[in-house]
């Protein structure tokens, strides 16, 4: 059962990632906003995310107080959804919108890399 959490919570972040990349270059490049399936199936694919998170939390036994690489995660999270938002909905103009993408990105980089080091700071934990 665990296993395939945690794989369904790695297929959902692959998946979330990918269409985030999708409608974020769509919107930059041709001024599109997202409609249709582009505009539902992310709010589906990230509740499966949410779900599955929720439950390897309970199933490892896991506190974010006492791990700090999962509070560190948490917060970059809730950063990830603000830039998205941004991105996606508030963003004025391009530059604001290329600027929001591209801390996004970053912060989905900097949450998977804390996820597979383990380390709040995983630069360290690669050298």
């Amino acid at each position: 059962m665990l296993l395939a959490v945690k794989y369904a919570h790695i297929v959902c972040i692959t998946l979330s990632g990918a269409l985030f990349v999708w409608r974020g270059t769509r919107l930059i490049a041709l001024g599109r906003s997202p409609a249709g399936w582009e505009r539902v199936l992310p709010h589906i694919i990230d509740t499966l995310l949410l779900t599955t998170a929720l439950g390897l939390v309970f199933m490892l036994r896991l506190n974010p107080l006492e791990h700090g690489w999962l509070a560190a995660k948490l917060v970059a999270v809730i950063g990830y959804i603000g830039f998205g938002f941004i991105t996606l909905r508030f963003a004025r103009s391009r530059s604001q919108q290329i600027t929001a993408f591209s801390c996004a990105t970053v912060t989905f980089a900097y949450i998977v890399l804390v996820a597979i080091t383990r380390e709040p700071w995983p630069p360290t934990a690669l050298l």
